[in-house]
């Protein structure tokens, strides 16, 4: 119930920069929270992978902390994913003249 209030963040931030370049703005809005969603799954499926593999399962434990690591990490991808398209974006922009009439 904690990662939902980040997934409206940043689909609203993915729907702002699409917006701004001239992109598909639910398309991109989707994208984010996806890759929030799926950066929370891998980091849940390494966290026990690595405590299995440990036979340590007592930090395990305390699902608060792992849960707050969880959406730190979704974060995190999120924003260097963020950072990748606003730069892409910046060097190449969108053309705007379709080159039927304005010749």
């Amino acid at each position: 119930m904690l990662g939902l209030i980040p997934l409206f963040f940043i689909g609203r931030y993915y729907y702002q920069l699409a917006h701004e370049y001239d992109r598909s703005t639910w398309g991109f809005a989707f994208l984010g929270v996806g890759i929030a969603i799926v950066a929370q799954l891998l980091f849940g499926f390494c966290t026990g992978l690595l405590a299995a593999a440990t036979g340590n399962l007592q930090w395990v434990d305390n699902t608060i902390i792992i849960s707050l690591l969880a959406i730190a990490f979704s974060v995190l991808a999120v924003v260097i994913v963020y950072k990748i398209l606003e730069k892409n974006w910046s060097n190449n922009p969108k053309d705007k003249s379709n080159g039927l009439l304005d010749n």
